[in-house]
């Protein structure tokens, strides 16, 4: 049987000088209780590169603030290196 994988799957970015914010979408919510959503926040809280993260409701479903960044290019591969990739 072939497990499903969880990605996030939608993102807005703001970032103004040093500082990043980015809403993002997890694609699939099956599990009751939000058990997935506590465990990509979780897997999103332990990156080097991520100040604070948190769980919202509405359209979007995290809000993750970034540390200090050097650059767009810096936080474009953060983005699809890093938060993309969460399984």
């Amino acid at each position: 049987m072939v497990k499903n994988k969880e990605k996030i799957n939608k993102f807005l970015v703001f970032y103004n000088f040093m500082k990043a914010f980015i809403l993002a979408t997890i694609g699939r919510k099956e599990e009751k209780g939000g058990a997935l959503e506590l465990a990509i926040l979780e897997k999103i809280r332990k990156m080097k590169e991520v100040e604070e993260a948190y769980l919202v409701f509405g359209e979007w479903d995290l809000l993750i603030k970034v540390k200090e960044i050097d650059s767009q290019e810096q936080l474009s591969n953060f983005v699809i290196n890093k938060i993309r990739r969460i399984e």
